[in-house]
């Protein structure tokens, strides 16, 4: 199967779990993450908001705050296909875009780069067990990704979405682990 193929089916297979459910699920993996070796030891978590129906990651984005980590989330520059963290200090520092997506506000200041004190979370429509990712067809990820080398990327997702093996591009970035409930 191909990848637009493949990313249609998960997305489809992903909107039909009832939101309760998906709830859940975006616990149980918010507290495998949370216990994970490589977010314990990070100073900086780039996360991204969750959108319809991802991983819930606003609690995620809750408690690394509260842990006293820099958090910065991803902003689709001007420029076709680029995008930029940026850091927040809370939830409410975010503002709805023309799309009805919360997003940071792009100032110069607040803008970070990942060290290798940094896990990025990774969103995508499909994943495989052994770091594959198909994301939503933007390249957004997979051209930072390839620009900055994090000290760990989680890819996280609901087992739904979790595959055996995916078809990868040359450009495809491959991540360190995958998270799902």
């Amino acid at each position: 199967m191909d990848k637009k193929s493949l990313r249609k089916e998960m997305l489809e297979k992903r909107n039909s779990v009832p939101k309760e459910v998906r709830h859940k699920k975006s616990l149980v993996i918010k507290e495998k993450l949370l216990s994970d070796p490589d977010y314990k030891a990070c100073e900086s978590l780039f996360c991204y908001l969750s959108f319809r129906s991802e991983t819930e990651t606003e609690e995620i984005i809750t408690a690394a705050l509260y842990e006293g980590k820099t958090v910065a989330l991803p902003y689709m520059t001007e420029k076709k296909g680029e995008m930029v963290f940026v850091k927040i200090s809370s939830l409410s520092d975010l503002v709805k875009n023309s799309f009805g997506i919360y997003e940071p506000v792009p100032k110069e200041e607040n803008i970070v780069f990942p060290t290798d004190k940094t896990v990025i979370i990774v969103p995508g429509a499909v994943f495989s067990k052994d770091g594959g990712r198909i994301g939503y067809g933007g390249g957004y990820y997979d051209r930072y990704l390839s620009r900055f080398k994090p000290v760990c990327t989680i890819g996280i997702g609901f087992g739904e979405q979790l595959c055996d093996k995916i078809p990868a591009d040359k450009y495809d970035i491959g991540l360190d682990k995958i998270i799902t409930d």
